[in-house]
Parts: C-alpha cells; structure tokens; sequence
C-alpha cells in the first residue's frame, strides 16, 4: 500500500532520527556473530536499510500509524525489524561458514584433535563419525556445526536455540569426548598437585573414571567430583563453587558418561533403551546371588547413591532380577532374596 504525504514524512523523521543507530546496533550484533569490522560495516548497512524498507511496507501497522508511538516503543519496534532482518540474512546465507582460525591456541586445543590434518573443510573420517554418533544428538549438531566452521556464537542460530545453550552444547560434547576417549584429551595431570579432596574423592573411584577425571580441566573435575563423591546435584555444586548454575550446567550432564564403575560411556542418542538398568541388574546379580535365602537385598536409595545412578534405574534392575527369580518384593518391608518356589512364581 503506498504511503500517503503525511506518513512519508514522518518515515522520514524516523529515518533522521534513528537510521545511524540501527546501522550501529546491526553493526555490533555482527560483530558479536564472528564478523569483522569491515564485513560487519558494509553488511549492518544493508541489514539496516532492509529494515527501513519492511518499516515503509508494513509501518501503518505500528509505526506509521495515525496514534503516534512514545520514543522507547519506536526504538523497540525499529529494533526488533533489524533483529528479524539479521535472522533473515542468516538463514538464506552461508557466507560465515568460514575456515576457522587455528592460530588460535583455544580452537587448537579443543578442535585440532578432531580434525584430519588440522583441515576444519574436509569430510569426516570413519572414526571421527563413530565417535560423534557416541554422543547426544543435539551434542552431536552443535559439534558438526562447530567442526564445519560455524562460529560459537552462531550455532544456537543454528539449531534454534539461544546463543549460549549452543555454546553449551559445543563445550559439553567436547568435555564428554575427552572424558570417554583418552586420545582426545590433554596428558593428565599429576595427581599430586591436585587439592587434598580432589585426590580423596579419586581415590574412591575405580582406575577408569580417576583416569577420566585427571584428563579434563580443573572446572570441570571439581563439578564431576562433587557429584560422583558427594552426590551433590547441580544447585548445591554451583552454590559450593560460588559459581553461577547455568556455567556448570553441561558438565553436570557429563556425569552419566562416569555413572557405571569401571566404564566410561558416551551414553549418546544411539544408545539402546534400558541397558542402564540391564548393566546394573548384571552387577547386582553376583551380590544378590551371595545372599542367604530370605536376606534383604540393600535399599533401593543405597544402590542409587552408591552406583551414582537414578531410583528409576535401580527399580529397573530390580525388575530384571525379579523376572529371573533372584528377589522377591514384601510390599514396604523391601526386597528380599528368594527363598522358595513360591517366591520364584511370584517373581516371575
């Protein structure tokens, strides 16, 4: 619909007032999404008059309209046309899908391992692929984005997320890679110079997951060992750190790659429902077996503290050894171990 005379003149004055900003705000946004001055200069210009254009389309909605808008409502709304132009430009282009900048001793560490002759362009290797189907899916999009040259601040663009779950995202499946798979990790670090609880809480795991937990950086350690040690969960790990929960978040996941003694896993999405709960119910076969008919198996909230794994999967297990006849439930009194061929009937 054409503008009449009025409503061209106060797009006028709004242009006045507010063009060189909005080219300033799309400028810093770009900035923030990886772009250099340069690039992000010439770009905001025309994310900026875009915006301009769609105001001029559709600015008798809102902007345009006979009530005039205060000035933070105007600023809100001119804001939001750049943000949704920005949003536009990045879906119909890939121009900053570029090689990654490995002078970069962060992006060394975390991605030159991954990458075949340190090349972020070329196809994945058979063994990189087994390794990345290890992981959760959207663990796995966010690392495939990251490796194909997608900045960090763009992948939560990417997959439809905010910024800093993709960035969480890329870090947590680089974290459960170095946790699952010593060839990706840095050389441990000395066991000595570690604080005295640090090596406490070590030393009460099986050689696997000490082994593990020495590979990865001093954060992340500390947040694994609070919670495999102490069982703490992530509000009390955040509140003992002094640090904000959300920073913790990914690394607090990681810690069902460790939950099963003697096995790091990567737990990732092609992983078959319920082998939690079969694994469990395998090692709990020995010890129930020891048993004497009619003893009562231990609660089911000491195994789950103990074998740092969740009620439902302990139940689960319990499930599995009832079927074969080995326990027996009596309602609140607990499980038992099977005494007769009457236990063993009703158990299966």
């Amino acid at each position: 619909m054409p503008l009449t005379a009025e409503q061209s003149q106060r797009l006028a004055a709004l242009y006045e007032r507010y063009g060189a900003q909005l080219v300033s705000y799309a400028r810093r946004k770009l900035v923030g999404y990886g772009f250099n001055s340069a690039a992000a200069e010439t770009l905001a210009e025309d994310i900026a008059q875009n915006a301009w254009i769609e105001v001029a389309r559709t600015g008798a909605k809102d902007l345009l309209r006979p009530e005039p808008l205060s000035n933070s409502e105007t600023r809100i709304i001119l804001y939001a046309r750049v943000k949704t132009q920005l949003g536009k430009y990045f879906k119909r282009s890939s121009s900053y899908e570029r090689p990654m900048d490995f002078s970069d001793p962060v992006t060394s560490y975390d991605l030159c391992p991954l990458m075949k002759e340190q090349c972020p362009l070329v196809e994945p290797s058979e063994d990189l692929l087994r390794l990345l189907a290890e992981l959760p899916e959207r663990e796995r999009e966010a690392l495939l984005l990251r490796l194909d040259g997608c900045p960090k601040l763009i992948v939560g663009e990417r997959l439809g997320c905010t910024l800093t779950t993709g960035r969480r995202l890329v870090d947590t499946a680089l974290l459960r890679l170095q946790l699952c798979h010593p060839e990706m990790a840095r050389e441990p670090v000395a066991l000595a110079s570690l604080p005295d609880w640090q090596r406490e809480a070590l030393a009460a795991l099986d050689d696997t997951r000490r082994e593990a937990l020495l590979r990865i950086d001093d954060l992340p350690r500390q947040v694994l060992l609070l919670h495999l040690s102490e069982g703490l969960d992530s509000h009390a790990i955040a509140s003992r750190l002094g640090v904000d929960r959300m920073a913790i978040m990914g690394m607090y996941t990681c810690a069902a790659s460790l939950k099963t003694p003697g096995k790091v896993t990567g737990h990732g999405a092609f992983r078959e429902k319920g082998a939690a709960a079969r694994a469990l119910a395998e090692t709990l076969r020995g010890e129930v077996e020891a048993l004497k008919p009619g003893e009562r198996v231990a609660a089911e909230r000491a195994l789950a503290s103990r074998f740092q794994c969740s009620v439902k999967t302990v139940r689960a297990a319990m499930k599995v050894l009832c079927a074969e006849g080995l326990v027996t439930s009596r309602g609140s009194q607990g499980l038992f171990r099977a005494t007769a061929v009457r236990d063993l009937a009703v158990a299966a």
